[in-house]
């Protein structure tokens, strides 16, 4: 487990099934969400 920035950016998934990203550029951010989204439903074969 990390402390800090990587307690919620990374480790917070496994710890309390959530996640985190900090990203000041609106595209990158939405880049992230929908790899996460697309994560998501590919483990509930979606």
């Amino acid at each position: 487990m990390r402390s800090g920035a990587g307690l919620l950016t990374e480790d917070a998934e496994d710890i309390i099934g959530a996640s985190f990203a900090v990203e000041e550029d609106l595209n990158k951010a939405a880049e992230l969400a929908m790899q996460h989204i697309e994560k998501k439903c590919k483990a509930l074969s979606l």
